[in-house]
């Protein structure tokens, strides 16, 4: 893109100032530049850097709403920004005529109170009906944002707290997994193959399964191998299955150290032709480790999604 020379001036904003304002990643919002040029940045005329303003911003703000409700980025990109606040007037309108009465329920109580209350009763059929309900009522971002991570974290909460068993846990978290592995086999993309996993430490897996049905989505052949998986095993099984990137979930707590070194070690053997992706809420905290090589930084799963559509 070609970005026009500038001097600075107090309307002109950096790149981590329009992050902050309009909620989008960085890489998110390059990818949107790259691919729609659904802004055009400015230059500054000694740094070279993106210089973005408040017009820049309110646009960003718009498509991000605009995606938020379910739609892609590709669909509403060629809309003005009138079109734009049109669009989100009449969904906001919607959804005000459709919300209960009722003070404290959100508008996915719906689907999520049907699957909590399986899982309070260990009701595993129960458990599997609901995610099919509300999978199939909702968009599929919108069902893994509103229904199914909610759940996961009232499961953590809960069992912190004691009112659920680890036999609560261990039943909604293999019957989910089954679910999200149904997903990921309906979708039969021929694109380009991407290996999904988590690196040793990391044995929460459900992150990760989510990103590979939302990969899977956009086009991409995953290729799941699981959780808890040594660096040079990861990068030879990607070499191995000719994937064109690694995705890797990083969603809890786990050995600093080791982890520090194994994502040391994926940087330093990862060929010069693959890229990595690093989903969840910790990936920020490695982005120096991958300041060489073709990274992606991806703290939820609109950012995956719009990543992935730009790569």
């Amino acid at each position: 893109m070609t970005a026009t020379k500038t001097q600075v001036s107090p309307a002109m904003h950096p790149i981590q100032v329009v992050s902050q304002r309009t909620g989008l990643s960085k890489d998110v919002i390059r990818a949107w530049e790259k691919r729609y040029t659904s802004v055009k940045p400015k230059r500054h005329t000694t740094t070279g850097r993106r210089l973005y303003s408040d017009k820049d911003i309110q646009r960003l703000s718009l498509l991000h709403k605009a995606t938020r409700s379910g739609r892609r980025i590709s669909d509403v990109s060629a809309l003005s920004n009138n079109q734009l606040a049109e669009l989100l007037a009449n969904e906001n309108a919607q959804i005000d005529s459709q919300k209960p009465n009722i003070s404290g329920v959100s508008d996915y109580d719906e689907w999520l109170q049907p699957l909590i209350a399986s899982i309070n009763q260990t009701d595993e059929a129960g458990i599997y009906q609901s995610l099919v309900n509300a999978s199939t009522a909702l968009p599929q971002i919108i069902f893994f944002e509103q229904v199914l991570s909610k759940a996961l974290i009232y499961i953590g909460e809960s069992w912190k707290k004691g009112d659920l068993r680890i036999g609560h846990e261990h039943l909604a978290s293999i019957q989910i997994k089954r679910f999200l592995l149904n997903l990921l086999e309906r979708e039969l993309p021929v694109g380009p193959s991407l290996l999904v996993t988590t690196p040793v430490g990391q044995r929460h897996e459900l992150g990760a399964l989510m990103a590979a049905v939302i990969a899977a989505m956009e086009g991409w052949r995953c290729r799941y191998m699981g959780a808890d998986m040594p660096a040079t095993e990861i990068v030879a099984a990607a070499v191995a299955s000719d994937s064109k990137g690694i995705l890797l979930s990083l969603v809890s707590r786990a050995d600093e150290k080791l982890l520090h070194q194994e994502i040391t070690t994926l940087a330093h053997v990862l060929p010069e032709d693959m890229f990595v992706i690093i989903g969840g809420n910790k990936a920020d905290r490695y982005a120096e480790l991958f300041a060489d090589i073709n990274a992606y930084f991806c703290s939820d799963l609109r950012s995956l999604s719009v990543t992935l559509e730009g790569l």
